[in-house]
């Protein structure tokens, strides 16, 4: 039943975030598109602020939400279930999803509290003020909780435990009882500390990671162009691998590709605004913030970890990753792939943690924090009780309802997204 209902979910939420990115992107004359180069500047000049989370920073922690176990194992998972033509679905995700991303973050700055400089409680104001509900913000915040327990903790804390067991015959246990105790210190310096390693570790991290995975693909560099033919024709195949109705195998590869493009880029999740919210940005510029994290996540890391899987024949597997870094280069590049997961993964649930104190602060009051971060810093070792299967359906039901709650919010502000197509780069 579980099954059945978070492959429903899936589908729906695949096709609504989809059919919102292109609307927002047509509507934007082709935001990402016009956008590109100026992002791509903003990267190299960072905007200053006084705030308490700066621009980076806020950008580093949302991107450490995205970067985790949605690029190694969820690739994995996609290309297994959906075929090759997954990764295609998660390139279009991405291209569309860029605009749905930047507009997040403009909409979390434009309507922070101006009085609240420490959390980014934007997605429930912009979401109470176009419903005229507070009950529907704090649906979306109570959703917001979930995620950040289940896929934030418990999903990353599970795929970090897998990768130590398979490259380090590491008890689970291990790595439950680090990442609890690791997210317990965190916790307690608040998010102005967790916000401050991430900003040091995410490219550091993010980096390893890209060069490991180019010098795996240049290794089989013969097998690059049949896996990206593979991609396109598998992308459009009415057959499904996997036998099922006529047309199948397109829908499949869709549901999953896109899938996993929102689990891994998180665009149109509304997490976005709680990392950005509070940084006090132009909200301009700091939506370019925005578009680069669904291109590095999705665009440049999840490709890379899919040709790694793909030139390496590690298709089948949940640990694809590892393994054709294993395959191709030795004990080593497993354990470093294993590291680089393990970290990922950290530094994903260090990230939701300021998510979920931030929705969990909103509908109880700042004096409820430290409830909560107890909440959290147990969910790793909870998580090592529960069947991974099981983790990944619920997440995929929790993250669509907070999806569709906060599109139903952006669908609202359709006259401020069509301003964004006045915008002019420089």
């Amino acid at each position: 039943m579980l099954t059945h209902i978070a492959a429903g979910f899936g589908t729906v939420t695949a096709g609504a975030l989809m059919t919102f990115g292109l609307y927002a992107t047509v509507k934007t004359r082709g935001l990402p598109l016009r956008g590109f180069r100026a992002m791509l500047r903003q990267i190299r000049a960072p905007q200053r602020t006084e705030r308490t989370v700066s621009p980076f920073r806020a950008f580093a922690t949302s991107l450490a939400g995205t970067i985790g176990v949605g690029n190694l194992t969820g690739v994995s998972l996609a290309i297994t279930l959906g075929g090759a033509g997954a990764v295609f679905w998660m390139w279009i995700s991405a291209l569309v999803c860029m605009t749905v991303k930047y507009f997040e973050v403009y909409l979390a700055l434009k309507h922070q509290p101006k009085q609240e400089t420490h959390y980014g409680f934007a997605p429930m104001e912009y979401l109470k003020k176009i419903t005229e509900s507070k009950g529907f913000a704090g649906l979306f915040a109570l959703f917001g909780v979930f995620s950040a327990l289940v896929m934030g903790s418990m999903i990353q804390t599970n795929a970090a435990a897998s990768a130590a067991k398979l490259s380090f015959s590491c008890s689970p246990w291990i790595i439950g009882l680090l990442f609890s105790a690791g997210v317990g210190f965190f916790l307690t310096g608040g998010i102005k500390k967790i916000t401050k390693a991430l900003e040091k570790a995410v490219p550091v991290l993010g980096g390893v990671f890209i060069l490991i995975g180019l010098l795996v693909i240049a290794l089989r560099y013969d097998r690059i162009l049949p896996a990206l033919e593979s991609i396109f024709r598998q992308a459009f195949s009415l057959s499904s691998a996997a036998g099922g109705f006529f047309g199948s195998g397109m829908v499949v590869a869709f549901r999953h590709g896109v899938g996993n493009g929102l689990f891994s880029h998180e665009a149109g999740l509304g997490s976005a605004g709680l990392a950005h919210g509070a940084c006090g940005a132009d909200p301009k510029t700091q939506g370019l913030w925005g578009m680069f994290e669904v291109f590095a996540d999705t665009v440049v890391i999840s490709t890379v970890s899919a040709l790694m899987i793909l030139t390496a024949d590690t298709v089948g597997n949940s640990e694809g990753v590892l393994l054709a870094a294993e395959i191709v280069l030795g004990t080593v590049g497993g354990w470093t792939v294993s590291g680089c997961l393990i970290l990922f993964a950290f530094l994903s649930v260090l990230s939701w943690s300021c998510y979920g104190e931030t929705c969990f602060v909103w509908l109880c009051g700042k004096k409820s924090a430290a409830v909560f971060r107890v909440l959290f810093t147990a969910t790793p070792l909870l998580a090592l009780l529960s069947p991974e299967r099981n983790l990944w359906e619920w997440a995929e039901i929790i993250n669509g309802i907070m999806m569709i709650l906060n599109l139903t919010g952006l669908l609202g502000y359709r006259k401020e997204l069509k301003r964004l197509s006045a915008i002019k780069f420089r």
